[in-house]
């Protein structure tokens, strides 16, 4: 995190105090968030310890999104035959595949202020034109092909289908590569879990895990026996979203990473306007 990303953390939480708490618990609750936000590393860790606070000071229960992740899983899955007919008509059909993965990174409740279908269908009609880096697209076009086990972490609902298109070109190109695929352990935000995975059939298609844990992200320490072995015993990985560059940047693992940027920390670090597709590579990052 830069102070930037720390002062939104705490502009997010710390007056949102429930009416009738009292005055000294409230103090507290404040001091605590400013306190989370400047010891955690990252962004996902210190949101995490901080709903934590809330349920214990507040017993507040996190917002119910599973409606939501239903209607987009749905929504996303009835243009799976307009979206694969484009893929399959282009001259790069894994580039285009990564290209509509990106923009699915937009459904992100926790980030944004505002995200209707609307703005995902613009986005989505653009897809084509992202722009991914030549030399990084590259070099996972060569980690790709010559690796027999790839581990693809997923981010949020909706577009967890779209990762299910990108997964099955990933296969047709490299029929032999085992695929594993980890979700979020239990409900966090609208992250995809498995039920999401069950919803839209990622299961017919690759091996499908929870990762053990509710924290945004991916933090190694944290996650299942099963999962780090997944994540850590991979040939290459794929890691979606934001919160899983945040958690999982400095590995040293075969990553790369697709989102958008969504948030002045990620705009103003790979200098792009705001939405912008952005593939990364843990090696040259490091």
């Amino acid at each position: 995190m830069n102070e930037v990303c720390r002062q939104c953390i705490i502009d997010k939480f710390r007056d949102r105090i429930p009416d009738g708490t009292m005055e000294e618990t409230a103090q507290d609750y404040r001091e605590s968030v400013v306190r989370i936000a400047n010891e955690e590393e990252t962004g996902p860790e210190a949101a995490f310890y901080i709903r934590q606070l809330r349920k214990n000071l507040f017993g507040e229960e996190a917002f119910d999104y599973s409606g939501i992740k239903r209607h987009y899983n749905a929504l996303v899955l009835s243009k799976e035959k307009e979206i694969t007919e484009k893929i399959a008509a282009a001259d790069d059909r894994i580039l285009r595949a990564m290209q509509y993965a990106m923009t699915g990174n937009f459904v992100d409740f926790g980030a944004l202020d505002s995200v209707t279908e609307e703005q995902l269908w613009n986005l989505m009609g653009k897809a084509d034109g992202i722009k991914i880096n030549e030399s990084v697209y590259q070099a996972f076009r060569k980690e790709f092909l010559k690796a027999r086990t790839l581990t693809y972490i997923t981010d949020n609902c909706g577009e967890v289908v779209l990762d299910m298109f990108l997964i099955r070109e990933l296969k047709r190109v490299s029929p032999d590569l085992q695929v594993s695929v980890i979700v979020r352990g239990a409900p966090v935000a609208n992250d995809a879990t498995m039920e999401d995975a069950m919803q839209i059939g990622l299961p017919e298609i690759a091996y499908v895990i929870g990762n053990g844990t509710k924290t945004d992200g991916t933090i190694l320490k944290n996650v299942s026996e099963e999962a780090h072995r997944l994540i850590t015993k991979a040939d290459i990985l794929i890691a979606k979203g934001q919160a899983n560059y945040e958690t999982l940047r400095g590995c040293g693992l075969n990553v790369f990473y697709l989102f958008m940027c969504k948030c002045h920390l990620f705009t103003e670090r790979f200098q792009v306007p705001q939405f912008s597709g952005v593939m990364a590579w843990e090696i040259e990052e490091c």
